[in-house]
């Protein structure tokens, strides 16, 4: 992720630390790891910490400070992720193929609530989503962070709003959400799925307790989870 203008970290992570077992925001002291393999394979993993009044949006780099992560977290709080998630349906060319729909002129907009949000891990699954049903499938997507609040912003400015860093790209999404409403600090945009769901494949790919599912973005990170935590009951 890159900062906003606000903050002067380059990459951003949520952890709770080995050294107090309280959470903590922090960059990685190594910034090319691939953070979400490591904390995959159990490997060691220190960052320094981020502070500030209003962490991650306002906040700097304390070198003096390096904690090792102890679990890693989603890169924000729910309470800090705006009012709703917003997420882009219909936006990658060969995914809208695979499922036989038709291209849309305007970007396709979901909500789901903050509460909905959580990092890599096992993450439990409702019974009445799964039991009795072969149909859990899962997906992918880039997901861009709202750094300041956004409303009416004009696409070339779209940039100056992400807090880190298709058929209608980022610049497009940020635009087009914000057009006569606000944004809030923390927002959550989904970018969209990617083509290769299990849905799609002959015969299909879904999930069944005990999986493993992960989500490699090329040049970025790579997130891991370890089974799909299907609560039994």
């Amino acid at each position: 992720m890159s900062s906003s203008s606000e903050s002067d970290w380059k990459r951003l992570i949520r952890f709770v630390a080995v050294e107090d077992g309280k959470e903590h925001f922090g960059q990685p002291v190594d910034d090319k790891a691939d953070i979400g393999l490591l904390a995959s394979k159990g490997n060691k993993i220190q960052a320094y910490e981020i502070v500030g009044d209003n962490v991650p949006f306002n906040g700097w780099v304390d070198i003096d400070t390096v904690y090792t992560v102890k679990k890693l977290s989603a890169p924000i709080r729910r309470d800090q992720a705006g009012g709703s998630i917003r997420l882009l349906g219909a936006n990658f060319k060969r995914h809208i193929e695979e499922a036989g729909i038709a291209k849309p002129k305007e970007p396709v907009l979901m909500i789901v609530p903050r509460t909905a949000l959580a990092g890599p891990g096992d993450i439990p699954i409702p019974p009445f989503v799964h039991k009795g049903k072969d149909q859990l499938d899962y997906e992918s997507e880039l997901a861009v962070i709202i750094g300041k609040d956004a409303r009416d912003v004009p696409r070339e400015k779209a940039f100056d709003y992400v807090l880190g860093d298709w058929i209608f790209n980022v610049q497009d999404a940020i635009s087009f959400l914000s057009n006569g409403t606000t944004l809030e600090a923390g927002t959550v945009i989904q970018m969209g799925t990617p083509s290769g769901v299990g849905w799609f494949k002959d015969p299909k790919g879904l999930i069944k307790d005990g999986d493993t599912f992960s989500a490699l973005e090329k040049g970025a990170v790579e997130f891991t989870w370890p089974n799909s935590g299907l609560a039994a009951s």
